[in-house]
């Protein structure tokens, strides 16, 4: 619309908005030349403040003034430029334009493998250790090992006072002494267990005791030891390493000899 601006002499061109964003759209389909869906035209245009309503009417406008083509497919609307008057490419260009076409697509595909490649690089050596990390977990390590060192030569001593290390076989040969004599305290306990309680069924019970101390037989309550204690040591010399074992190995022994006596 045209307003003659009497005072000043001259003519103000005014533009509506929808001849504004009719412009905007054939600009874009003439300069591109390839069809747009309503979508893509606002896809492009978005920038310049065009909203997709003003878009579709901007197409549907030029369409019906046969300024630009519009072709339905299925419930998608396809819009491209008139191609009348467009100059027509020989088959010779439009086989060229497709080599072209064909060696930039195995370009881009070669540079997607590229930067995968790089891209999975880059991933690994995100999870690797920096070297300053690796210094400080060196160092963190060398201090573990020289405390544990010290721990060690604080248990077994150093020297003369050196504790001598059992081997597994001296281990082994303990853990089974342990089984051995514990087997064999079970069965004497149960044997003479029998036997005595056929001697004092009919002994009157306030005198049990008495008569036990007076044939000098030594019980586990005297000896203060409990029998299921050393059964549960055998069970952990061989599950566990029998650590307890070999600790209480000494007190079997005397415990054996007694009994052999």
């Amino acid at each position: 619309m045209s307003v003659w601006n009497k005072r000043e002499k001259y003519v103000v061109v005014i533009t509506s908005p929808l001849q504004a964003s009719e412009d905007l759209v054939l600009d874009l389909l003439k300069q591109t030349n390839r069809p747009f869906s309503v979508q893509t035209v606002t896809d492009h245009l978005q920038t310049k403040g065009v909203k997709k309503a003003a878009c579709q009417r901007a197409l549907d406008n030029l369409s019906n003034d046969g300024k630009i083509i519009a072709k339905e497919f299925g419930k998608t609307k396809i819009f491209h430029a008139v191609q009348q008057g467009r100059p027509v490419l020989s088959s010779t260009d439009q086989q060229a334009l497709k080599h072209e076409i064909e060696t930039l697509r195995q370009d881009v595909k070669a540079q997607d493998d590229q930067l995968r490649a790089v891209q999975g690089e880059l991933t690994q050596r995100k999870n690797q250790l920096t070297v300053v990390q690796m210094t400080e977990q060196i160092a963190a390590l060398e201090k573990e090992t020289t405390e544990l060192k010290k721990k060690r030569e604080s248990i077994i001593g150093t020297g003369e006072k050196k504790v001598k290390v059992v081997t597994p076989e001296e281990k082994e040969k303990v853990v089974k002494d342990l089984e051995k004599y514990v087997d064999g305290w079970r069965k004497r306990k149960s044997i003479f267990k029998n036997i005595w309680d056929l001697v004092s069924e009919e002994m009157d019970p306030k005198i049990v005791k008495k008569n036990i101390e007076n044939m000098g037989v030594e019980t586990d309550e005297q000896m203060k030891q409990v029998l299921a204690d050393f059964i549960a040591l055998v069970d952990q010399g061989r599950n566990k390493g029998g650590k307890r074992a070999l600790a209480v190995a000494p007190q079997l022994v005397s415990k054996k000899n007694k009994i052999d006596k």
